[in-house]
């Protein structure tokens, strides 16, 4: 190996470990899992305006309400951090996390149960309710995202 493959393969290392730096918070599993969470969310309200319901309305709604019944444990004590856009209070108001969470958990089973019946009305619904549960969790315990420099 030449000189000037030795110094541009250590570039691309180099730049390769600043993205994996800088990306840490893409690859950690809450992110993914709440970044699965919108996408789901979106697809079934795609297939709703499509009207086109169907056993990948129910798979997305599967795996809302499975994230559901695991989203506590991606919350370990600590986990926040200057990355992380989750607030403190997750922490200090644990019990009205949990409580936001078991609100999330009972509307997902719910949109759920009406994906499996096919329900386009139900299913509706079922999503405006896990929406809004959402979103009454991210006020009470997520940062604003960082507004970009310049």
């Amino acid at each position: 190996m030449n000189q000037w493959n030795l110094i541009a393969l250590t570039l691309v290392a180099g730049i390769a470990a600043a993205a994996a730096a800088l990306a840490h918070d893409e690859k950690d599993p809450r992110h993914i899992a709440m970044t699965g969470l919108g996408k789901d969310m979106k697809a079934i309200a795609g297939q709703l305006k499509a009207g086109q319901l169907d056993a990948d309305t129910a798979a997305a709604a599967g795996r809302i309400a499975a994230t559901g019944e695991r989203l506590l444990a991606l919350f370990p004590a600590g986990s926040g951090g200057h990355h992380s856009r989750a607030k403190a209070e997750i922490w200090s108001d644990w019990a009205g996390f949990a409580a936001k969470n078991d609100a999330f958990r009972r509307a997902a089973a719910d949109l759920r149960s009406a994906a499996a019946d096919g329900d386009a009305g139900a299913v509706a619904a079922a999503l405006q309710a896990t929406g809004k549960t959402c979103k009454g969790c991210h006020q009470a315990y997520r940062k604003p995202k960082k507004k970009a420099d310049g």
